[in-house]
């Protein structure tokens, strides 16, 4: 399952936003994600809302938690790393050797540019690029 994010307004309403979850092979299949939203929407609001609704979008919520949190994992386990103690504070990684700061990797940033190469390639991996030429994949999580 994953979360999917619609936008859709009725008559002269302002657009607004609706979060519903589906399976994420739907993810591109517009007519089966809308059919979807507009059950939630039945669900939650009221039948006439759901068919009278004009959807005009929807895209599917990168888990950006879980992802942070494979970044960080990751990184901990590359060789580079191997001989350090790794501690994280706030997304940044701060890696100790023999109590004195050797080097801090920002993980924060690193989910950035790993979101922005997701949502800009429409792919489901972007590559992280450390320590000059070597670089680990990030995987979507939805």
């Amino acid at each position: 399952m994953a979360t999917f994010t619609g936008w859709y307004y009725t008559g002269d309403q302002p657009t607004q936003e609706f979060t519903f979850e589906a399976d994420k092979s739907l993810r591109g299949d517009i007519e089966e994600l809308e059919t979807v939203m507009r059950r939630e929407m039945r669900k939650r609001f009221s039948r006439s809302t759901a068919e009278n609704a004009t959807i005009e979008n929807i895209s599917i919520e990168l888990d950006e938690e879980a992802m942070l949190e494979n970044i960080i994992e990751t990184v901990k386990e590359l060789d580079r790393y191997e001989d350090y103690e790794a501690v994280v504070d706030n997304g940044t990684i701060f890696f100790y050797n023999d109590d004195e700061l050797a080097e801090v990797f920002n993980a924060g940033e690193a989910l950035r540019n790993a979101v922005e190469q997701i949502e800009s390639s429409g792919n489901d991996e972007a590559e992280i690029r450390y320590d000059g030429l070597k670089y680990f994949n990030v995987s979507a999580i939805y």
